[in-house]
C-alpha cells in the first residue's frame, strides 16, 4: 500500500490513518485496549464503562488524581467520537 502511495496512487486507508502526538500515544493504546471491554447490545456498541477505566488506572499504577482525571477525559472523548462514528454508519430503520 505504501508503494502505491509513493507512486501517487490513491490510498484511502492511509489517508484516514489516525495521527497521535507522541506524548499521548499511551492514551490511544489504552483506549484501543479498553475498547474490548465495551458491552454490545441491540442498538450497537455501548460506551467503555468507567469501572474499566478505573481498573486500567489501578493496573497501570496511575495514582495521581490529576493524571487519572485527564486519562478519563481523553478516553471518554475518544469513546464518544467513536460511538458517534458508529451511529452514523448504522443503517436507519
Amino acid at each position: 500500500m505504501r508503494e502505491g502511495a509513493e507512486a501517487g496512487h490513491p490510498t484511502p486507508a492511509l489517508d484516514r490513518k489516525v495521527s497521535v502526538w507522541d506524548h499521548l500515544l499511551w492514551v490511544y493504546e489504552a483506549f484501543i485496549s479498553l475498547s474490548g471491554s465495551r458491552q454490545i447490545h441491540m442498538g450497537g456498541a455501548g460506551p467503555i464503562p468507567v469501572t474499566e477505566i478505573h481498573a486500567y488506572c489501578e493496573l497501570m499504577e496511575i495514582d495521581d488524581l490529576d493524571d487519572r482525571a485527564d486519562f478519563l477525559l481523553f478516553v471518554a472523548r475518544m469513546d464518544s467520537a467513536l460511538l458517534r462514528f458508529y451511529a452514523k454508519r448504522r443503517p436507519k430503520p
